[in-house]
């Protein structure tokens, strides 16, 4: 979350360690924009994140720029294009595998060699239904979703 008014004393800017230590879900973080305290853990500590942070900037998965808050040491950090494309390599991948996963739930509906169907609509990053073959009943092929989801594909 970009931060652009100053908070009242006591509290704290996001830090840099506070982010995942999975480089896709660190990149996540700075979709839309991510506001951070620009101390010496973005540059010099011995961290995950710090590294992780620095590959981001060197890959162009990441950019920076200077916060508007005068007086206090604040940075921008912005996912890139260049890294949007990775996270949803990351996902896309995580959402096959969850296909196959429920391909393999599938329920033949007569003793004949049948496909195994795993079907998971995504829109948004977010997943919406999932479903296979058989699993609303019998002759069902998995592109029938549960009707609470509205969808048929």
């Amino acid at each position: 979350m970009l931060i652009h008014e100053k908070l009242r004393p006591g509290h704290l800017y996001p830090q840099i360690t506070q982010f995942p230590a999975n480089y896709a879900d660190f990149l996540e973080v700075f979709r839309g924009g991510q506001t951070v305290d620009n101390n010496s853990l973005l540059t010099t500590a011995d961290t995950v994140q710090t590294a992780m942070y620095k590959t981001g900037l060197a890959s162009g998965h990441l950019t920076k720029k200077g916060n508007p808050i005068q007086g206090e040491f604040l940075l921008d950090i912005f996912l890139t294009e260049a890294g949007t494309e990775h996270i949803v390599a990351v996902r896309d991948r995580k959402v096959c595998q969850l296909a196959v996963d429920l391909a393999q739930k599938s329920v033949a509906e007569d003793d004949r060699l049948h496909p195994y169907v795993g079907v998971v609509i995504v829109k948004d990053g977010k997943i919406l239904a999932t479903g296979y073959r058989g699993e609303s009943g019998v002759g069902d092929h998995g592109v029938v979703l549960p009707a609470k989801t509205g969808h048929l594909i």
